[in-house]
């Protein structure tokens, strides 16, 4: 038991003395989204399959080439991923990647994610969760 004590009382700590790279995270995720979120805009990549306003880079474009080059700079962006963990471990997960970043936007208003196929738009999980407690 005093093992716990310990833990508690340490991990209790930890919300009182942020993250160094707090900063540095926020700025890089940040950096991402705006890059996935203004590709498409600035006609650098687009396969618009409603439309057909196809483009690759900055030039209207016809449909399998456009979706060429999607899929190859989807693979590029795999295969950078994939060796910049092999080179710095997790560093692309934990400062570069911007799912876990828009997780917290989604879950900042406590209410958990949305679950698809409810009446109310609010997840049981997180409900469930506040009774379990």
């Amino acid at each position: 038991m005093p093992a716990l004590k310990l833990r508690i009382k340490l991990l209790s700590a930890l919300p009182r003395s942020p993250h160094r790279y707090s900063l540095i995270r926020a700025i890089s995720q940040s950096v991402s989204i705006a890059i996935l979120l203004l590709v498409p805009p600035t006609g650098l990549a687009r396969v618009d399959a409603w439309q057909g306003n196809h483009w690759l880079p900055g030039k209207p474009a016809v449909f399998r080439p456009a979706l060429a080059g999607v899929i190859i700079g989807i693979a590029a962006l795999h295969v950078i991923t994939v060796v910049s963990n092999v080179v710095a471990g997790r560093l692309f997960c934990g400062c570069g990647c911007s799912v876990g970043q828009v997780s917290r936007f989604g879950d900042a208003d406590g209410a958990g994610p949305l679950a698809i196929g409810t009446d109310s738009g609010s997840s049981d999980g997180a409900e469930g969760r506040r009774r379990a407690s």
